[in-house]
């Protein structure tokens, strides 16, 4: 079965459905969790057991990411008697080797009626077999679909309150830009008064001194950072309006808006930024455990 994604999925999510067909009621739950990798855990009932590699490819082929547990309930109706389907042949036979075996042993038999409800003593359902299997597939689509509809469901919850802290992050980023022109115009006043100052009571080398302002200023320089930091954002936003896998993407470029956000806070001179900056790593972290449930 092929899910088509068309939207931003989390990894959590739960999907059940319940079938009644042949005589039997079929439950089928398939929970999934956040993971880097994809897992798949399936425990099925002896009547599916050789469909375990058919259910895994199924899983797979739908969902890129994430921790799956696939339970299967299969419980047949009770429609007649719980003996009506005790396969009496196998009966006889059980009771004539153990009566044998006692005889030999020379001990009393002894017989639990209610031990002959066990799987192995029922009649073989081959004619319904391949029945069986449609029956469990269509339960397991079922299933899964559901699954599909809450991922995204829980996607688009994150990614609502990914894009309000993205917003957040934004503002101070706003602050920190406004302030850097200033900041590094009232350094650079500073450094050109101590020039005066200084020239009048030493012989000052004024053109390596300026030249040394020069380099300082740009040390102090964030509008490159500030440049990548915008690019970053704008990438950010086009894969959350996107449809295919982000939870990687996204955790790589959180990393390098992370490494812009501390150069910009090592070259801080001011108080005002210093708390911008501090905010913004606040928004980043938030966005950073919010997206390592998308898938």
């Amino acid at each position: 079965m092929e899910i088509m994604i068309t939207k931003i999925q989390s990894m959590t999510g739960i999907g059940v459905a319940e079938s009644l067909e042949l005589g039997h009621a079929l439950t089928i739950e398939v929970k999934s969790v956040n993971s880097r990798f994809k897992d798949i855990r399936v425990r099925l009932p002896h009547q599916f057991s050789s469909l375990e590699m058919e259910v895994r490819k199924m899983i797979g082929e739908g969902f890129k990411r994430g921790t799956f547990d696939v339970a299967v309930n299969l419980k047949k109706q009770q429609t007649q008697g719980a003996f009506a389907h005790v396969d009496a042949t196998k009966v006889r036979e059980f009771i004539y080797q153990m009566s044998e075996l006692c005889s030999d042993a020379k001990v009393a038999p002894q017989v639990d009626i209610c031990g002959f409800l066990r799987n192995e003593f029922y009649q073989e359902e081959i004619d319904n077999k391949e029945k069986m299997h449609e029956f469990f597939f269509a339960t397991l689509k079922k299933s899964l679909s559901k699954l599909n509809e809450a991922r995204v469901q829980e996607g688009q919850k994150l990614v609502v309150v990914v894009q309000e802290h993205l917003q957040n992050f934004k503002k101070h980023l706003v602050e920190v830009e406004a302030d850097a022109a200033d900041y590094q115009k009232n350094v650079e006043q500073k450094l050109v008064k101590k020039i005066q100052d200084f020239s009048t009571e030493m012989n000052l080398d004024k053109p390596r001194f300026l030249q040394e302002v020069i380099y300082y200023m740009e040390k102090l320089d964030v509008h490159e950072e500030l440049n990548r930091l915008k690019s970053h954002i704008q990438k950010f936003e086009n894969i959350m309006k996107g449809t295919q896998e982000v939870g990687k993407e996204v955790d790589f470029l959180l990393q390098e808006m992370n490494r812009e956000t501390n150069t910009i806070g090592s070259k801080s001179g001011t108080e005002k930024v210093s708390h911008a900056v501090v905010a913004m790593k606040l928004q980043l972290e938030k966005m950073r455990e919010q997206t390592l449930n998308l898938e």
